[in-house]
Order: C-alpha cells, then structure tokens, then sequence
C-alpha cells in the first residue's frame, strides 16, 4: 500500500501505534486504519508524510504493517 500518514488513532506501550493511512481509490481518498508494530517505529510518524507499506491481514479485518518505508 501506498498513502500519507493521516492522524494517529490509538498507541499502547507493547502493541504499537494504530494510524490512519490516506489511500487513492477510485471514490477518491480513503483511510485506512493500519496497525503499525514498535519494531517498525524507527522514524517518528507525522501527518501528512508518504509511506510505503507492506501489510498483513489479522483477525477482524485489522491490517498489520510488515515492512514500512518513507516514498517520496
């Protein structure tokens, strides 16, 4: 997937930090919620900064980033 950082939704100590990524769709953009894991916080997560992510499916239909990268 590929979109910008909207707002940060939810953080726990242990489980991450749950944001909203702004997608393009054909209806325009949407936001998705993506569970992003503290093994993949080495950079610190702003509004409105371009990501890539590699996500994973979990239980209810959460999705999990894998792999994350800043694109340009």
């Amino acid at each position: 997937m590929e979109g910008e950082v909207g707002e940060a939704l939810f953080t726990q100590a242990g489980m991450g930090k749950l944001i909203s990524l702004g997608v393009s769709s054909s209806r325009g953009v949407v936001f998705i919620p993506v569970l992003v894991p503290e093994t993949l916080q080495s950079f610190n997560l702003q509004k409105g900064q371009s990501l890539k992510i590699k996500v994973k499916g979990m239980a209810q239909g959460l999705l999990r980033a894998e792999k994350m990268v800043k694109s340009e």
